[in-house]
């Protein structure tokens, strides 16, 4: 679970009741917000608090968003939920979504509750374009090789002193 602290702040009991089944959370927070793990002591170290590095607008989503990239690099198989009140993080969850990636984006508060759901994309045709009639291009695999993209270097072996 990642939750964007700057949007809501649920205790551990919340957390437990909108995704039983977590295990993980990762909690992401701005430079001025202090103490905020005081309500999530049940996970213990399954928690990971993330302070973004400094204020702007939309930088606690920006570094919620690659750091749901990074643990996907890193356990495909992983299940992402995004708990918070801020629809601009649809649009990245679809997209994680349509790559194959289990995601879903969660309300927290009165009348709250999922916003996108399911363990992989809903079957739908590409977008075309109007004027050539093509069929855009369907997103790369996760981990599957680009056509045409040049293989990865060689490590380089390390310098003697």
């Amino acid at each position: 679970m990642l939750v964007d602290w700057e949007n809501v702040q649920p205790k551990d009991a919340d957390i437990r009741s909108l995704v039983p089944d977590v295990t993980d959370v990762w909690l992401f927070h701005g430079p001025n917000q202090r103490r905020v793990d005081k309500d999530q002591a049940s996970f213990g170290e399954r928690v990971t608090l993330v302070p973004i590095s400094r204020a702007g607008k939309n930088a606690l989503d920006f570094h919620l968003s690659f750091y749901m990239g990074y643990i996907a690099s890193r356990n495909p198989a992983a299940r992402f939920v995004v708990l918070s009140n801020d629809q601009g993080y649809a649009p990245m969850l679809e997209h994680a979504l349509g790559l194959g990636f289990s995601a879903t984006l969660v309300g927290f508060g009165p009348g709250r509750g999922p916003r996108v759901a399911g363990k992989k994309a809903a079957a739908k045709a590409p977008a075309r374009k109007a004027s050539t009639g093509r069929r855009a291009a369907a997103p790369a695999k996760a981990g599957a090789p680009r056509p045409g993209a040049a293989p990865a270097p060689a490590p380089r072996p390390a310098p003697q002193p």
